[in-house]
């Protein structure tokens, strides 16, 4: 069990959050997200689109379906408090359809950042931006 007590330090709050990006998103435990994420999650999704946490899993599902091979990295993390920020890259080959885009078969990398709440020992809120626009590209089925 990853929840935390409330006399966590900064660094504490940081691998919390690196455990959690790393088993939904890079090990696509979709599962895991009840244990990281609150039930009343506030997601903010790139299209600034507000979801729950719901969709979130649903979102992981949906990447890992397009991407079985879907590697999430987090090069740098940083902590104020109980707001957790870091910098992400996601790789994988495109293998299931996604977006309703067949399989193309191609390699992609893209960045993205997030900034997360901690509170009660679950994150309740997370606010993330990625290059899907980047990524799409990547895989070649944007037109000229």
């Amino acid at each position: 069990n990853h929840t935390m007590g409330t006399d966590h330090t900064a660094p504490d709050t940081e691998e919390f959050v690196s455990a959690g990006f790393t088993e939904t998103m890079d090990e696509g435990n979709a599962d895991a997200t009840g244990e990281y994420f609150s039930e009343s999650l506030d997601y903010h999704r790139s299209s600034g689109e507000l979801a729950g946490r719901r969709e979130l899993r649903e979102d992981i599902e949906t990447f890992h379906a397009a991407f079985p091979d879907l590697e999430a990295d987090i090069p740098r993390i940083m902590s104020q408090g109980e707001k957790v920020s870091f910098i992400y890259t996601l790789s994988g080959t495109h293998e299931g359809e996604f977006e309703g885009i067949p399989p193309t078969g191609q390699e992609m990398s893209a960045k993205g950042s997030a900034i997360v709440t901690v509170k009660g020992g679950q994150i309740s809120e997370y606010r993330i931006v990625f290059d899907n626009l980047g990524m799409l590209e990547r895989l070649g089925v944007l037109g000229d």
